[in-house]
């Protein structure tokens, strides 16, 4: 069943749809009827610190004092790069429709095609403004070789959990899915498999049902704003 959900990313050209790929019981077809869960789905550019941090479009000697929340705000709305879009993290909130769980059974990337990667756009910069953060379950993909790829723990953030998990009405998960990639561009769409009440299905979720296309940082500048030396810092 199509349009169970659409979320328009931070990128203004990308709309994420969700759609419902299979729904059985018993192993029979199902009448069309809506899954049991909602997903608010996001795909970005993976940050790996939380602060101020952005890919913008221009040199950093143009930069403002990265220690100045004000200025920042408006050279990163001016300047940040929206086009093309890295797309090297996918979040999901989950959230169960009704009092039963839903049991989540997996999270799976279907890679639909590969080629070489050209350089990055822009310079990467991070300034450690303080903001609250929701911590999610943290998970990550290689998509360098195999064409379907379970998520596996973050063992570089720390996580130990795996697939299954649970939601219902009151208790969402949140996830958040590192992508790796090599030197390629790579195309893919992701589901998310479920099961409850003897029921099972899978979502879909692509980019208005075609591939979302996610590239490495090949060759992108990254600096730091140090508040030691109130400079740019190249890392």
């Amino acid at each position: 069943m199509d349009g169970v959900r659409n979320e328009t990313n931070s990128q203004p050209s990308v709309v994420i749809q969700v759609r419902d790929l299979l729904t059985s019981q018993g192993g029979l077809a199902l009448p069309a009827e809506p899954p049991p869960l909602a997903v608010t789905p996001s795909v970005k550019w993976a940050k790996e610190r939380y602060g101020m941090h952005a890919v913008v479009n221009t040199s950093i000697d143009k930069a403002p004092d990265g220690g100045l929340l004000k200025e920042m705000i408006g050279f990163l709305h001016h300047n940040e790069v929206v086009t093309p879009p890295d797309n090297t993290r996918l979040t999901l909130l989950v959230e169960g429709t009704r009092e039963q769980a839903v049991l989540l059974t997996d999270l799976v990337f279907a890679v639909r095609a590969r080629r070489p990667a050209a350089p990055a756009s822009g310079i990467e910069v991070f300034s450690a403004q303080l903001f609250h953060k929701v911590e999610p379950k943290w998970f990550y993909a290689d998509l360098t070789r195999q064409d379907r790829v379970p998520v596996r723990p973050n063992s570089a953030r720390g996580e130990r959990g795996e697939f299954p998990y649970s939601v219902h009405v009151r208790e969402p998960e949140h996830f958040a899915v590192d992508l790796e990639l090599g030197d390629q561009e790579v195309e893919w769409v992701a589901e998310l498999h479920w099961t409850c009440a003897g029921r099972s299905g899978a979502l879909e979720i692509s980019n208005q049902g075609a591939p979302f296309v996610s590239r490495p940082a090949l060759g992108r500048p990254r600096y730091d704003w140090d508040f030691n030396t109130h400079q740019w810092r190249r890392v």
